[in-house]
């Protein structure tokens, strides 16, 4: 048995709960009752597994500071057309350790990039926007930057150096922005970031 006092409680404390539970049901309603959101339909673009490359070692950071910076920034790369600057190799890539240049306190940072060169995937003029990635499975020893070519300069995506402890056993998914319209080729570049003489590992980019 309770007193008059406590049933006067549970009484308005099931008002409030069933006022609640009204309102909830009224706005769950009302969204289930509201369009349905049709997401747009996009190519299912085809994966490309890139064996060749071009690479080039930069002492810097192609023109950035020291700390991660935004999606957008202008980076100091040459141009891809520019054949002198850059020398092919084949990918996956693995640098062995240096010895001699791995127990050199005066060692400094440098970047590696790898120039890639995927074909431009064929799409419907009214596809145009469809969403490109690159997947690195799998990169050791260094901190990934990633830079797009727009037609004019090189803009860097993807700045990872915060995450370079961790990035050793995490694959790393880029979003590369829409296609490139008709006439413009479809050109990235993946920058190491390691200090001179470590040892560095990157598969197949994708």
């Amino acid at each position: 048995m309770t007193d008059p006092a406590t049933r006067r409680r549970w009484r308005g404390w099931h008002g409030l709960v069933g006022w609640l539970l009204a309102l909830v049901s009224g706005v769950a309603g009302a969204v289930l009752h509201d369009e349905p959101f049709v997401p747009p339909v996009l190519p299912d673009l085809p994966v490309q597994v890139l064996t060749q490359a071009r690479h080039r070692v930069q002492s810097d950071l192609a023109g950035l500071g020291p700390a991660p910076a935004e999606p957008g920034a202008v980076l100091d790369l040459p141009e891809p057309t520019r054949s002198e600057a850059w020398t092919p190799v084949a990918l996956p890539r693995f640098e062995p350790r240096d010895p001699a240049r791995a127990e050199d306190p005066a060692r400094v940072a440098q970047v590696d990039w790898i120039l890639l060169e995927p074909e431009r995937p064929e799409v419907a003029a009214d596809q145009a926007g469809a969403p490109l990635a690159l997947y690195l499975p799998r990169v050791v020893g260094a901190a990934v930057l990633v830079a797009v070519h727009d037609g004019q300069a090189w803009r860097l995506r993807w700045d990872g150096r915060e995450g370079r402890r961790e990035q050793w056993n995490r694959p790393v998914l880029v979003d590369l922005g829409a296609v490139p319209p008709p006439g413009r080729p479809l050109r990235l570049a993946v920058g190491l970031l390691r200090l001179e003489g470590a040892e560095t590992r990157l598969a197949a980019p994708q």
